[in-house]
């Protein structure tokens, strides 16, 4: 899905430049908490956004940030109170709000081959 959706073209260059992409596309079940691409352009015209983006170590964190193990989808989300991703961090999900770490969820339940995507309106950079 994220190959395919223009509305995502942002975030599939960032894995590329990353070199993520066949860990993301992998046999193994995730969940991809993707920012849209107005979110990722709003991260990078920040100090701190630029500078992350810039730094290979720090962008596949902030990337693994976003991925969750397991399919899971906006059901189990929001039933969740937070989720632990693949760079070890935990999200904070807030159901009535229908937020994850703070980011609105957009749309939820895109399936992809091997799980789930769901769009946020912000990068879900650690605080």
């Amino acid at each position: 899905m994220i190959n395919d959706s223009p509305d995502l073209s942002e975030l599939r260059a960032l894995i590329a430049q990353a070199g993520l992409e066949e860990s993301l596309a992998g046999a193994d079940p995730l969940t991809v908490f993707a920012p849209s691409n107005p979110a990722i352009e709003a991260f990078a015209a920040t100090p701190e956004g630029a500078a992350i983006l810039a730094d290979p170590a720090q962008l596949e964190q902030l990337l693994l940030r976003h991925v969750a193990p397991g399919a899971l989808d906006g059901q189990a989300v929001l039933a969740a109170e937070e989720i632990e991703t693949a760079s070890g961090d935990l999200l904070a999900i807030d159901a009535d709000a229908m937020t994850v770490d703070g980011g609105e969820l957009l749309v939820t339940d895109v399936s992809a081959s091997n799980g789930f995507v769901h769009v946020v309106d912000r990068v879900l950079a650690a605080r």
